[in-house]
């Protein structure tokens, strides 16, 4: 009987032993994974800096690299994730890669709604491709978050007279797909399929925030692939982009000669007098245009993009935030 009971103790000295040894082991496997990560974020926090240093000496595309080989370190830190990719976009824009500008933007305000600079950054792509009314948009949202910045005011208020000077209502469609004017319907296909294929939202990597990016390029080449895919509708949009272009350049000459006989003599006024009456026939003219050009384009180009948008832009302009804690 005492054997008995001296087994018995035995068996339970063994499991406690086999407990505590457990317990040592997953202790020690969450010191070496958080050992790790510190390790990546030291080195992701390093590759950032160096990334920085290549941004601001201009060399873009080892800019580009840097922060890109953080990115795949897989940190479990959003903040720094989101700096990265803001960090990354202003490279790609810099290399004129304005979608993937706008991916990463938009990752990264998933990740940081807090982050503010992301919205200028985005802005700045939209710009770019000519999408003013998106820029607008980012921008408002940047002055209710930062009402005392006098620069984000500033930025506002030029993105708005852009895109009243600018005459269009919708983005560069051939900026978009990364195309010339006169390419081919051929060419138009290959840039849609091989951009569809990186941004269709199903084929997304990297969770909710990945997914949004990518929804948000999507909406942008599938509204620009479907106008100019279809002769009839590139015909349209084409003649809306001419008008819109031949109006800021009366514009542009009508100011510019008006502010310069402004400050003339009693000659001079006269002569602008001429000017004005001849450029009234020349504004008609253009409205003339224009107004033919958008009609015709209003149930293909204007309605395509109105569509798309109202479809994407509620999963793509989720995007806030307030932070600046990036170099890049």
């Amino acid at each position: 009987q005492r054997s008995q009971q001296e087994l018995q103790q035995l068996q339970q000295r063994a499991q406690q032993l086999e407990a505590e040894n457990a317990a040592l082991r997953a202790a020690q496997a969450e010191a070496e994974a958080l050992k790790s990560k510190v390790e990546r974020m030291q080195q992701a926090e390093q590759l950032k800096q160096r990334g920085n240093r290549y941004y601001q000496s201009q060399q873009y595309k080892q800019a580009y690299a840097s922060y890109s080989e953080a990115l795949a370190l897989n940190v479990t830190d959003p903040t720094l994730n989101a700096v990265l990719l803001c960090n990354r976009a202003a490279a790609l824009h810099s290399l004129g890669q304005y979608l993937e500008a706008i991916a990463d933007c938009c990752m990264a305000a998933q990740l940081d709604d807090k982050y503010s600079r992301v919205l200028q950054r985005r802005a700045e792509a939209y710009m770019a491709i000519d999408d003013y009314s998106s820029a607008v948009a980012d921008l408002q949202q940047l002055v209710e978050l930062n009402s005392s910045s006098k620069e984000a005011a500033q930025k506002l208020k030029d993105a708005q007279q852009r895109q009243r000077t600018h005459c269009t209502a919708g983005p560069n469609y051939y900026l978009v797909l990364g195309l010339q004017s006169g390419c081919s319907t051929a060419e138009v296909k290959a840039a849609y399929r091989k951009l569809a294929l990186r941004y269709h939202p199903d084929k997304a990597s990297g969770g909710a925030s990945a997914k949004a990016s990518a929804e948000a390029v999507f909406v942008l080449i599938t509204a620009a692939h479907s106008v100019l895919s279809d002769s009839a509708k590139r015909a349209a949009y084409d003649a809306s982009q001419q008008a819109a272009r031949i109006k800021r350049s009366m514009s542009s000459n009508s100011n510019g000669l008006s502010r310069r006989d402004s400050s003339s003599s009693s000659s001079a006024g006269m002569y602008h007098w001429h000017y004005q009456q001849a450029n009234g026939f020349g504004g008609s003219y253009a409205a003339a245009a224009a107004g033919a050009a958008k009609a015709a384009a209003t149930a293909a180009a204007a309605a395509e993009q109105a569509k798309w948008r109202y479809h994407g832009r509620h999963a793509s302009h989720t995007h806030s935030g307030s932070y600046s804690r990036d170099t890049g």
